[in-house]
């Protein structure tokens, strides 16, 4: 006798259409993936789908929603275990290489948006998505700043992009195959040099070249 297969409450249903999504939209992109072809990747029938999504682009967009969310989430779980802002952000630069190297489905989706910017409402998805991230890592950087570990005059925005900036150029890494010339090793040297180059003073640079608490 063939097992029943179980049914998913909504709050299940939604993130399997959204997973499955990114795996069909990986494979092609999204303006030629089909919403069958997403049914047929979550194991529904196209009513389902257009049941929690009523067009393609309200579930591309979901999708934006959903990973901008799930780092956020990640990263703040990072900061609340970090000892220190500066060990929290080295955490969140490995945290990120290894998503980078390892969810590429994800990174698809992301330069597929990317192409996609001038519909203004993907536009302003994607650009929710980065404002969340600088914001975080802008905090983040201040309280490097009230640590004394960072210089007080610099402009905690631009830090913010510029660090954003190197999680972009992993995205690229990834995509393109080059982990291997950049490795973990050579991303936190990356880090190191950027945290010393906002170093408030020589004592400051020591331990942001060296890793604090000798990490």
């Amino acid at each position: 006798m063939a097992q029943k297969r179980k049914r998913l409450s909504a709050a299940e249903r939604k993130p399997q259409i959204l997973r499955s999504a990114i795996r069909a939209m990986a494979r092609s992109n999204y303006r030629t993936t089909s919403i069958a072809e997403i049914a047929a990747e979550a194991g529904i029938t196209e009513p389902a789908v257009y049941r929690y999504f009523p067009t393609k682009k309200a579930l591309f967009i979901a999708i934006l929603e959903d990973v901008g969310s799930r780092v956020l989430v990640l990263w703040e779980t990072i900061i609340d275990q970090s000892p220190d802002p500066i060990t929290a952000m080295r955490n969140i630069a490995v945290d990120y290489y290894e998503r980078a190297m390892t969810r590429r489905g994800d990174l698809k989706v992301l330069f597929q948006a990317l192409a996609e910017v001038d519909d203004e409402d993907i536009r302003a998805a994607l650009h929710a998505q980065f404002a969340s991230y600088v914001q975080l890592l802008r905090r983040l950087i201040e309280d490097c700043m009230e640590a004394k570990m960072i210089q007080a005059d610099i402009d905690s925005e631009a830090a913010a992009w510029s660090w954003l900036s190197v999680g972009f150029t992993l995205n690229l890494v990834s995509l393109l195959g080059f982990d291997k010339e950049l490795d973990k090793s050579r991303l936190l040297q990356i880090q190191r040099l950027y945290l010393a180059s906002l170093a408030a003073d020589e004592a400051a640079m020591a331990l942001l070249l060296n890793g604090k608490n000798g990490q």
